[in-house]
This record gives C-alpha cells, sequence and structure tokens, in this order.
C-alpha cells in the first residue's frame, strides 16, 4: 500500500500563491495539482511538470504549469511535495531572455525557506 501524500508549504508559498489568489485559472489548475499528486505521485501533471534541469541556476527544483505563464515551484522527498512558491515566468527569470541575476536570487530564496514538521 502506498504511504500517504503530504504536502507542506512554506512562508514564501504562502505570499506568492496569496499573489494570485484572485486568478482563477491559477487557483483551479493549483487544485488540479494538488488532486492529481495525491492520486497520481509519480506521474507529471500535464506536459509542463518537469524539472528545472541540470543547466540552469534552479536545478534540483521542479515546476508544474499552471496558466500560461505561471508555475508552482517544489520539490518531492518521498511521499512529501514541499511546495515552494507560485511565479510568473518574469519573477523566477525563466522567461524570454532569462534573468539569471533574478534565477540565483530565487534559488537564494528557495534554499532558505523552512519547512515545519
Amino acid at each position: 500500500m502506498m504511504s500517504e501524500i503530504v504536502f507542506k508549504t512554506c512562508k514564501l508559498f504562502d505570499k506568492t500563491f496569496k499573489e494570485y489568489r484572485s486568478n482563477k485559472q491559477v487557483v483551479n489548475k493549483f487544485k488540479e495539482f494538488v488532486n492529481w499528486k495525491t492520486s497520481h505521485p509519480n506521474e507529471p501533471f500535464g506536459g509542463k511538470d518537469y524539472s528545472f534541469g541540470n543547466k540552469v541556476v534552479l536545478s534540483g527544483y521542479y515546476h508544474a504549469g499552471l496558466s500560461f505563464d505561471v508555475s508552482l515551484i517544489y520539490r518531492r522527498d518521498g511521499n512529501v511535495f514541499h511546495l515552494f512558491g507560485v511565479f510568473s515566468h518574469d519573477e523566477s527569470g525563466t522567461g524570454q531572455p532569462a534573468n539569471i541575476n533574478r534565477q540565483q536570487s530565487l534559488k537564494s530564496k528557495l534554499d532558505n525557506q523552512q519547512f515545519a514538521d
């Protein structure tokens, strides 16, 4: 039997998700993400759910698209999904062109987040 899937958030998630609370598409897609990962934790949530890869500053993190421009950034450790925040491409520095300084700043914020047990 599979162990229960757990979602943990941090202060950065709370802050960034609050900024998108009036965007119904983002809120609804986030709910769909949680529902999907609860029952299909090993499967991607649509075509825009994958690792940033090891060639970019944000390697080690995953993003799942919630809209054309907005993604959820997360990590998974076993049955625990750590939700770091909701960001537009420009906010994360992953837009066109990429903003490496913004990615580095965000990575520092992500790396320093605390999750309650």
